[in-house]
């Protein structure tokens, strides 16, 4: 927690419950991506899941902050996802990641686009309409989210 420049405060309302419920989200989660393929004229529907991890145990006191060791905590990636982050590592900056805490849109624009950037081999543009696409789906095409005319 002190990496992300985040305070432990213990307590029900504390920084360590809400972090400890986050990280056994992230690493109970899999991640599912489907698409359409068409082979030959024959539609296919395709797709991939993806374990984060294997196993896990976290160990936590959240409710009162001690100086009394506990034991490690240990994460086991699963082989697919760690080949992964192996084949296609993201160079996140933990002062970037400490500065856009506050906002998960701003942490996701980063990964994204630090990810894009890592990998180019040559200048790209990415349009405004693109970038709509990635991140806001969900949003109402208005003059203030979207404006055909200014590409």
């Amino acid at each position: 927690m002190a990496e992300l420049g985040l305070q432990a405060t213990g307590g029900h309302w504390g920084t360590i419950p809400r972090f400890r419920d986050q990280m056994q989200r992230l690493v109970g989660a899999a991640i599912s991506a489907s698409w359409d393929l068409d082979a030959e004229g024959h539609p296919i529907a395709a797709g991939e899941n993806l374990l984060l991890a294997d196993r896990f145990q976290l160990w936590w006191t959240p409710q009162i902050l001690t100086a009394a060791p506990t034991p490690k905590s240990s994460i086991t990636l699963s082989a697919h996802f760690f080949e992964q982050l192996v084949a296609s590592p993201v160079p996140l900056d933990l002062r970037a990641v400490r500065i856009l805490k506050q906002s998960p849109l701003a942490l996701d624009l980063y990964a994204w686009a630090t990810r894009r950037v890592s990998y180019l081999e040559r200048p790209t543009l990415i349009s405004w309409e693109a970038l709509r696409r990635s991140f806001g789906a969900g949003y109402a095409d208005t003059p203030q989210v979207y404006a055909p005319e200014q590409k």
